[in-house]
């Protein structure tokens, strides 16, 4: 007959000996179930990403189109002679049909070669102010018109020095495409205008007898 010792011991191995083999596949089942879920989560996340990836690539189409597009379209009825760029009314009822069919532009402007540009700018309510900057050689002045007199005191009028003040002739834009002869586009940069990051798809516009006349530029 077994001692009480030896058969405490025999007792002790076969609950350890069946807790084990509880255990073990209780643990495997959840090793197994953890694999899966983070196989699902990497999944999951692989397909969110690129998702949001093909968005972002959509998106950057739409927006680089629609510039160039808009461009195409101003630039050819300048060349047209379908608008005359001393009608400067004409030039901002062109620049405000593009953009009304087009949500992705929020700045459409003309820089001739003395350093005056006309801006029409899409504000944030989708009212639409403009922007003249003129420079007479001695000083450049900046003068808006809104259509919701709102922004006057977040835009307001500015006079400054011709040595410092804006030109738009010496902007990255207007040497891109002076230099380019041709649609080409800025690198990113703050604009002037609302201090916002952006690029500006600029074409460089020409005389009748080719030499450069100004600049026609769309933002996004």
């Amino acid at each position: 007959m077994l001692n009480k010792d030896k058969r405490f011991s025999i007792k002790v191995s076969l609950i350890l000996i069946m807790v084990v083999h509880i255990i073990l596949p209780v643990i495997l089942v959840i090793f197994l179930l953890y694999l899966g879920g983070q196989r699902s989560i990497n999944d999951l996340s692989n397909n969110l990403i690129d998702k949001i990836g093909s968005l972002v690539e959509e998106k950057a189409k739409a927006y680089i189109y629609s510039a160039y597009e808009s461009s195409f379209i101003i630039s050819n009825a300048i060349d047209d002679s379908v608008i005359d760029l001393d009608n400067i009314d004409s030039l901002f009822n062109l620049f405000k049909s593009v953009m009304l069919t087009n949500r992705f532009i929020p700045m459409i402007y003309y820089a001739d070669n003395s350093g005056n540009l006309y801006m029409l700018k899409r504000m944030a309510d989708g009212s639409f102010s403009k922007r003249f900057v003129k420079n007479d050689g001695k000083y450049i002045h900046i003068d808006y018109e809104h259509q919701n007199p709102f922004y006057k005191k977040d835009f307001p009028n500015e006079l400054h020095s011709a040595e410092f003040g804006y030109d738009p002739r010496k902007r990255s834009w207007y040497k891109i495409a002076k230099e380019a002869k041709r649609f080409s586009w800025s690198g990113p940069y703050i604009f002037a205008t609302d201090k916002k990051p952006g690029i500006t798809g600029a074409t460089p516009i020409y005389n009748s007898d080719r030499t450069l006349r100004g600049d026609l530029s769309v933002d996004i």
